[in-house]
């Protein structure tokens, strides 16, 4: 993966020292000339949109963390009445693989407060 981000630098920014070297010993450029130094540069910084694509691409690491941090959470919420307040309701979530211990589905009680 390093000789790859490292190969995609010299590829976007050889362009830009290249003409930068050919712009010492000219005078006065041409229309094409400028329009090269522009292209160059452009390349330059397309070197910064290519390095993510490149991780994605190469990094099986990056790719499971990206993916985990963009992909919504399956959770499971449980509403229920409050005990204290006839009409206030509390949600609690469910940890994956927990199992309900009440059969009318509703989960049991517990003496701590909600966070």
């Amino acid at each position: 993966m390093a000789v790859a981000i490292c190969l995609a630098f010299f590829v976007c920014w050889a362009p830009y020292y290249i003409i930068q070297l050919i712009h010492l010993g000219v005078k006065k450029p041409s229309v094409a000339f400028s329009y090269a130094y522009n292209i160059a540069i452009s390349m330059g910084y397309a070197n910064s949109c290519i390095n993510p694509f490149l991780f994605i691409i190469l990094s099986e690491t990056f790719k499971r963390q990206f993916l985990r941090a963009v992909r919504p959470v399956n959770r499971k919420f449980r509403v229920h009445p409050s005990t204290t307040d006839g009409a206030s309701v509390s949600v609690r979530m469910i940890p994956e693989g927990a199992h309900q211990d009440s059969p009318s589905g509703e989960m049991p009680q517990s003496n701590e407060a909600p966070q």
